[in-house]
């Protein structure tokens, strides 16, 4: 287990990437096998990307009075006239979107 930035860099030298770690140490802290920790996490994923995709295209909630946030994002990314990187903007898009979709 790991609790700063530093502690997972730490372990993660006993493994070959980091992902190896988590998928360790996801297995050690559930009852789950590896074969169920990786499935979930496959599953897990593919929620998320439908969710980009639902959240881009523009959702709006029941009550009309949140949602759409990620598809002006997304005419924002692709503007390109921003001052961060691609990928931090990216990253924030695909936040918004599964957070409006989920």
């Amino acid at each position: 287990m790991f609790y700063t930035v530093k502690e997972l860099i730490e372990q993660s030298h006993a493994f070959p990437s980091v992902a190896a770690l988590m998928v360790h140490t996801e297995v050690e802290n559930s009852t789950r096998t590896e074969a169920q920790v990786r499935h979930l996490m496959s599953r897990n994923l593919e929620v998320m990307e439908r969710s980009v995709k639902e959240g881009i295209a523009g959702v709006k909630s029941v009550t009309g009075l949140t949602g759409g946030e990620a598809k002006k994002l997304d005419a924002y990314v692709t503007s390109g006239q921003f001052m961060s990187g691609k990928p931090i903007m990216e990253a924030v898009r695909n936040a918004v979107a599964v957070n409006e979709v989920n």
